[in-house]
């Protein structure tokens, strides 16, 4: 499922770009700076965590659904708390860690416009009524999502934290949020807890090559086992992480392969309710970009509200190669979408 292939063929303009910083310069002129990371943020890569929320503005409301001036005043005031988001990544000549640097360089805030309204994305696939698919978003929804560049320059250039706000013709918009991983995991991203932003995980890797023909029951108790990560073993791998004087030895040993598989799971985080401003988004979800279209890759999110969901249901977006999809359509079991 190439993400970027997918998605209506229509264009986004952008039409102008600013660079914010925190309403009051005190907050960051108070950081010491460099502004030191945690062993935990040594851990993802300086790729970004992407994510598009798109809300749709009510059938009887004539008013403007979240006013890009007001989105410039409320992130001014959100980097108050987070002035260290305002900063640039730097990498420490002696001991090579991740820092942030260039405190008050700013955030980047970016407008857009879509000439078509959000019902001309809606899925056509058989329902009863339609809705909205992050694959059917123009170019699976990266068009929604601002700029990023992935060398090395890029990651110490660029700002931490970008936002794209794209109005369509309906009056509805799209938030399209790149905040890089070192910085932050998901549940941050998506509902930002009072004070805190760090990341608070901790990825675990397995080889499952002796479980290749065992039943799905022993398969799935293997990863269950997996996840449950002593107390002590997290500790003292923690400060084993900060202990080592060159954090390039700090390594992934997960491999990016073919034969790889991803989870990554958002389905107990609040992503609907807790990213509300006049009304819910109708669609959060992560789109699969150049740097993150896996082979193998997925991400369970809670399915977005409607009448035909059941509660608590669970959607499952993943990027797998091609013959995969054909063996998954011949299954009567396993239910397409996109």
């Amino acid at each position: 499922m190439a993400g970027e292939a997918a998605g209506a063929s229509t264009s986004i303009r952008v039409s102008t770009s600013f660079s914010v910083n925190p309403s009051s310069r005190e907050s960051w002129e108070t950081l010491t700076s460099p502004f030191l990371l945690g062993p935990l943020d040594l851990v993802p890569s300086y790729i970004p965590i992407a994510v598009v929320y798109v809300y749709a503005r009510p059938a009887n409301s004539d008013s403007e659904l979240i006013s890009f001036e007001r989105l410039h005043l409320a992130l001014q005031r959100l980097l108050n708390y987070y002035p260290h988001l305002s900063g640039r990544i730097q990498i420490n000549p002696n001991d090579h860690t991740p820092e942030i640097s260039r405190l008050g360089t700013g955030a980047e805030l970016v407008a857009a416009q879509c000439s078509s309204p959000l019902s001309a994305f809606h899925s056509t696939s058989p329902s009863p009524s339609p809705s909205l698919s992050l694959l059917d978003l123009p170019r699976a929804a990266n068009d929604l999502l601002p700029s990023f560049d992935s060398s090395p320059e890029g990651v110490c250039r660029k700002p931490l934290l970008t936002i794209q706000h794209t109005s369509f013709a309906c009056g509805g918009v799209a938030l399209g949020v790149r905040v890089r991983h070192c910085l932050c995991d998901a549940q941050e991203h998506l509902s930002l807890p009072p004070r805190y932003f760090p990341n608070a995980l901790a990825t675990r890797t397995t080889t499952l090559s002796s479980l290749a023909d065992a039943p799905l029951s022993e398969i799935a108790k293997s990863i269950h086992d997996l996840l449950q990560s002593p107390p002590d073993v997290t500790e003292e791998t923690l400060k084993w992480m900060a202990a080592q004087p060159d954090k390039d030895r700090i390594q992934d040993q997960f491999r990016y392969s073919e034969w790889s598989f991803m989870l990554s799971a958002w389905s107990k985080f609040d992503i609907y309710g807790g990213s509300r401003f006049e009304v819910k988004p109708i669609l959060v979800a992560p789109p699969f970009t150049a740097i993150s279209n896996l082979d193998g890759l997925g991400y369970l999110l809670p399915a977005a509200p409607g009448a035909e969901r059941e509660k608590g249901a669970i959607e499952l977006y993943l990027a797998l190669s091609e013959p995969v999809w054909a063996l998954l359509e011949e299954n009567g079991g396993f239910r397409l979408e996109g």
